[in-house]
């Protein structure tokens, strides 16, 4: 009988968590990455992206992740939502920065279907992450946690140490008289 120490619930946690988030994480990235795209395509033309992809590498910036941004008209800048990019894309120099990932404009709608998104997905991980510490909250050793959750047990049985550490037995009175204890 093992007990569950701080580090095997944080691993378990971790391992759980990415499990079951593995679907969700991939959709809003798809998003993304289908978002930036499109952007990307708006503010290059086919044209323009040809004659850049022609020249030599080194002349113009590359990047695989952006930043989508949206301000409304007469206004400061409301999102930044930060999204890969199917490859190393090149940008030219006035629409990069030094600091930081390039910028690229989205609509409203777009920006409001991404923070939907974003937070559904945030949402998910809270909700997951809260009821799985219930659970580890709840067991102290790897046999209690696999009687009260045998489904887990496919997955977490590549987590549990391999043996545990056998303690010699100490008996009290012994080690009295090894220390002169009266």
């Amino acid at each position: 009988m093992t007990r569950l120490r701080k580090q095997d619930r944080e691993t378990i946690r971790h391992v759980l968590l990415e499990r079951g988030m593995k679907k969700s994480d991939a959709a809003l990235k798809a998003l993304k990455l289908s978002t930036a795209t499109e952007a990307y395509n708006r503010l290059y033309d086919a044209d323009t992206q040809t004659r850049m992809s022609q020249l030599p590498d080194g002349w113009l910036p590359t990047y695989s992740t952006v930043r989508l941004v949206y301000t409304p008209p007469g206004s400061v800048l409301i999102s930044i939502i930060l999204a890969p990019l199917p490859r190393e894309m090149r940008f030219l120099a006035t629409h990069t920065n030094i600091w930081h990932a390039p910028e690229l404009t989205i609509d409203a709608s777009t920006c409001a279907d991404l923070e939907t998104a974003v937070d559904a997905n945030e949402k998910k991980r809270a909700t997951l992450q809260t009821k799985i510490s219930g659970v580890l909250a709840s067991v102290s050793t790897w046999k209690k946690l696999y009687e009260v959750w045998p489904a887990a047990r496919n997955v977490l049985v590549k987590l549990e140490p391999a043996n545990a550490d056998n303690l010699p037995a100490i008996i009290p009175q012994d080690l009295s008289d090894e220390l002169e204890l009266p």
